[in-house]
């Protein structure tokens, strides 16, 4: 466990207690508290989780070693040392976060937090948030257990390491510390190379964390006969080496990789030089960084599901000064469960459960417990009856909810419940929806060329004169040539090819590339810009959501729906108009009118059909207050069927459809 063990005093289990590594877990568990507050001085300050993995394999090593070394080591036993030290104050702050997860969290986001629950209880909670959760992305500040990822890799490393440990501990010390560095190389190098292909499982998963755990296993084993190595610069520098990152890295940079050596080396060089009587220590060895270590694996647990439910309950962003209290309060609830929950359990003299046998059936019927909570709110969809937010004629507050059901149409004409973005099977093969004796248009890119087939799905106008199709792939991947997507039926069998992405800078770039390389295919292209992007807020909740929220404290939204829906519409215009909150889409879009003038492509502008310009409204609320976008500017189902009836009454697609000027660029309209 992160912050699982305690620093032995008094040599037990052999181990001579150093005041300055539970000081060095004070100064690991701060930075990243603060980081998760939000304070930007500690942008990087999630390199702490690095450091607690430097002290827990030195700690969890030392011990080994000693118990291997006087032939005492059991497995049984060291099991049972781990549950008493993860185990209760885990399940019990877990426990305590249902009640405010029930009455607070929106349905997708419970679900969310049952999935999570179950994930706990089976040391894999970050294989889950591999899959599903980007740790640096806004709305993960609303996932109560985000944190308990770290956890997850902890444990599972106390599955296979003292098992390896044993195994070879036949063949001698120098073998066993030999394997260990090497071990660890590679799970370096693996993590380096995985932070440019797979960033996600770079940052969640074991095998490239390892290497950090095994930077404290071979400290422990350079410590091992009790040699020290004191050292005051060597010492500071490793101080340095620690503070430094927490100030300079921010969410953009690429970690763990070779970012993460600063950390991790700084954390080693204080447990391998810091015994020395200098100033490192001295100030490690501090009795208030001393007691903050001591509390850190409660304070780790609490601070995130305190930071979540207080974000849960704000559409901006919470002031500096309540993210401090909160702070505090987080330091306060850790002394609190460090002392009537950890050390009762820790301490055989005052432990509630003497017996192995005990502990090991409390811990498995806890276990069962959580499992079963957690299967509970995952299989009835996030306890979707219960009542949460906003309730007024048929708003949903949901936003993720709206978003999976955006994906409904798709599903079912191809026949696929797990179509998604990109990497169908349904891309490869040929499928036209609509009138098949027409123009047959294959939309091609990200999610918003979901949103822009669900639109055309909804325009009976369109649907007499065209056939509709969509290929998933992000746009810069097209500029390989040889990219499956050139052979694929769907391709072949389309007369013009509609591209609609959320662009990123290098889909822009390849832009050029990618339509030369349709035009060899003999394809007519076009390109929707990217949609405005209109101001989003804390997690998952839009502009039309605080809109809503705002006039819930000054009207009766059941009696004045549509003074409201106008309020929405007339608000998204504005942000519209004064270009809030969308410096990217500005940006893209420009780049992209450049790139017509001397390529040929036509041009649709999105904000044609989402805005109206003489009413001054941007459509984003209907007056039964369904919301027409789920985020920033994806379109609900809701919205598809409201801009399907749009796009026929403005005749959106009428400068594509006709062939003497499907080459031409049409005049953009920008904020």
């Amino acid at each position: 466990m992160i912050f699982g063990f305690s620093v032995f005093k008094n040599g037990q289990l052999g181990m001579q207690y150093r005041r300055e590594i539970d000081g060095l877990r004070a100064i690991a568990v701060l930075p990243v508290i603060l980081f998760h507050a939000g304070f930007s001085w500690f942008s990087g300050g999630y390199v702490g989780v690095d450091v607690f993995f430097v002290i827990s394999g030195y700690l969890i090593t030392t011990i080994l070693i000693d118990e291997l070394d006087k032939g005492s080591f059991s497995i049984t036993r060291f099991y049972e040392r781990r549950a008493k030290r993860i185990l209760p104050a885990l399940l019990f702050i877990s426990a305590l976060c249902i009640p405010f997860a029930w009455f607070l969290l929106l349905p997708e986001q419970f679900k969310d937090f049952s999935q999570a629950l179950i994930s706990i209880a089976i040391f894999s909670s970050n294989i889950l948030f591999w899959r599903k959760e980007d740790y640096f992305a806004q709305d993960a500040e609303e996932n109560p257990l985000l944190h308990t990822w770290s956890l997850a890799v902890e444990e599972q490393f106390y599955i296979f390491f003292p098992v390896l440990l044993l195994l070879l501990w036949r063949f001698g010390r120098n073998p066993v510390f030999l394997t260990l560095v090497i071990f660890s190389f590679f799970s370096l190098i693996l993590s380096e190379w995985a932070s440019k292909t797979h960033p996600s499982a770079n940052f969640y998963l074991l095998p490239t964390r390892a290497w950090e755990l095994g930077a404290g296993a071979i400290c422990a084993f350079i410590l091992s006969k009790g040699k020290k190595y004191g050292n005051n610069t060597l010492s500071s520098f490793g101080f340095l080496l620690i503070l430094i990152p927490v100030i300079i890295y921010d969410e953009n940079t690429p970690f763990p990789s070779f970012f993460a050596l600063p950390p991790v080396i700084g954390a080693s060089l204080i447990i391998i030089f810091g015994n020395l009587d200098g100033i490192t220590k001295r100030i490690l060895s501090t009795r208030i960084l001393v007691s903050l270590g001591l509390i850190s694996y409660s304070a780790y647990l609490w601070h995130q599901p305190i930071f979540a439910f207080a974000r849960v309950q704000s559409f901006e962003p919470l002031p500096y000064t309540t993210m401090a209290l909160l702070s505090l309060a987080s330091l306060v609830l850790a002394w609190l469960t460090w002392k009537f929950v950890e050390t009762p359990f820790r301490n055989r003299k005052t432990s509630y459960f003497r017996t192995s046998k005990q502990v090991l059936l409390v811990s498995a019927c806890s276990m069962l417990i959580v499992i079963a909570f957690g299967s509970y709110g995952s299989l009835t969809n996030g306890a979707s009856f219960r009542s949460v937010g906003l309730d007024a004629l048929s708003y949903e507050p949901d936003n993720r909810a709206l978003q999976k059901q955006s994906w409904d149409i798709l599903k079912q004409i191809t026949g696929d419940e797990s179509y998604s973005v990109e990497n169908n099977k349904s891309d490869e093969e040929s499928w036209f929806y609509g009138n098949t004796t027409q123009h047959k248009i294959l939309l091609v890119g990200n999610s918003h060329s979901k949103d822009l087939f669900n639109v055309l799905y909804n325009s009976e106008y369109v649907r007499d004169q065209i056939s509709i199709s969509r290929y998933g792939v992000q746009i810069r991947y097209l500029a390989d040539p040889t990219h499956k997507f050139y052979r694929s039926k769907n391709l072949e069998n389309s007369d013009i090819v509609l591209i609609s992405s959320r662009y990123s800078e290098e889909d822009i770039d390849k832009l050029k590339t990618v339509i030369e390389n349709l035009k060899q295919k003999n394809k007519i292209v076009a390109v929707s810009n990217n949609i405005f992007e209109f101001k989003q807020f804390n997690g998952y909740r839009n502009l039309a959501d605080y809109v809503l929220w705002k006039a819930e404290r000054s009207t009766d939204l059941e009696d004045a729906p549509s003074l409201v829906t106008n309020r929405v519409n007339a608000k998204h215009f504005e942000h519209y108009k004064m270009g809030e909150n969308s410096p990217r889409a500005e940006k893209a879009n420009q780049r992209i009118k450049e790139l017509a003038q001397g390529n040929q492509f036509l041009i649709l502008d999105r904000m044609d059909y989402v805005c109206d310009e003489n009413q001054k409204k941007c459509f984003a609320l209907d007056e039964n207050y369904n919301k027409f976008f789920y985020d920033y500017g994806h379109h609900t189902l809701s919205g598809a069927e409201f801009f399907g009836r749009r796009i026929s009454k403005i005749s959106w697609l009428e400068q594509l459809l006709k062939p003497q000027n499907n080459l031409v660029s049409k005049t953009e309209h920008y904020p």
